[in-house]
């Protein structure tokens, strides 16, 4: 097999995993649309190939961010223009996605605090991180391992009441 054949595999290996968990076309996690799954595209950071699953677009020069599938190292948020990995979310699709659905879910369902003084609404959110927390150890431990991870600071907001 050569090199282009084994590139070629692993990307489409790459796809398969990805459109298996990927949510609705269209749909929006934070600032991330995800993409159809005739839309993501590929490339390649770091050595190794990645799908692009989702994009947060500022404008038509480029700049913005998007979900990177990277083929050995998991999801990462990474910058459209430099094709360069900035943070780190998960070890790969099917726990990010997992972990995303928990987070919308704790959201939903735990109101923020209405004012500063809401002692009663900071305590429920504060309640609600630290069974998020437990739970997105359970699936991906890689995911808070780093306070300044995406999902690790993600919670800690959410803890936060913000």
């Amino acid at each position: 097999m050569t090199k282009a054949e084994r590139e070629k595999e692993k990307i489409e290996g790459l796809l398969r995993e990805v459109r298996a968990y990927l949510p609705s076309p269209g749909k929006i996690f934070e600032s991330y649309t995800f993409l159809a799954p005739d839309a993501l595209w590929t490339g390649k950071m770091y050595g190794q190939p990645f799908v692009a699953v989702a994009e947060d677009r500022w404008d038509n020069s480029g700049n913005g961010w998007f979900l990177a599938v990277l083929y050995l190292d998991g999801v990462f948020i990474a910058d459209l223009k430099k094709r360069t990995a900035v943070n780190y979310c998960a070890s790969c699709f099917s726990y990010f996605m997992k972990i995303m659905d928990l987070y919308e879910t704790a959201l939903t369902n735990t109101p923020i605090p209405e004012s500063t003084r809401d002692n009663e609404g900071y305590r429920r959110c504060k309640e609600a991180e630290e069974v998020l927390r437990k739970q997105v150890t359970e699936i991906d431990p890689t995911a808070l391992s780093n306070d300044s991870y995406f999902w690790s600071t993600r919670i800690e907001e959410f803890g936060a009441g913000m």
